[in-house]
């Protein structure tokens, strides 16, 4: 700048650049965190907590119920499978997908039972139980993080 030349004053300056994209939306912020360590576990904790403040019917609890019982039988029969062969060929990879299975089949039997429990009539089950998912998703994360950073290989 010029010795002759004042400087413009704050907020009448014109902008070097452009935000060409809108501001995130809270979806697509969702998503960025699910691709975190544990960003599952607190988009299923902000869910919970939401529908606890601003309460939602559940439609479609047969459905629901079904769907869950199916998830569990299929990921306990790929956690059977993963775990026997990762014991056989002295696998920890194989083993830890094995016991990642059986807790997603745990996580479908806990949807079983939110359906069962709305279905009685305690519709607080259900946000109450994705809590509780929630915590059982960081709680491994963490452990998992604690592992990874003790393991001298890494």
């Amino acid at each position: 700048m010029e010795d002759n030349q004042k400087a413009p004053a704050p907020g009448r300056c014109r902008p070097t650049w452009m935000i060409t994209k809108p501001r995130v939306t809270l979806e697509e912020a969702q998503r960025a965190l699910d691709g975190l360590p544990g960003g599952h576990g607190l988009n299923i904790a902000y869910e919970a907590v939401d529908r606890l403040i601003n309460p939602q019917a559940v439609d479609h609890l047969l459905a629901l119920a079904i769907a869950g019982a199916a998830g569990f039988i299929g990921n306990e029969l790929a956690a059977l499978v993963r775990l026997r062969a990762g014991r056989r060929l002295g696998s920890p990879a194989l083993v830890a997908d094995g016991y990642h299975a059986r807790t997603d089949g745990l996580v479908s039997l806990a949807v079983v039972a939110s359906a069962f429990a709305v279905w009685i009539g305690l519709d607080a089950a259900d946000p109450l139980i994705g809590l509780v998912i929630s915590l059982v998703i960081l709680r491994i994360t963490w452990q998992s993080w604690l592992t990874v950073r003790a393991d001298p290989a890494t």
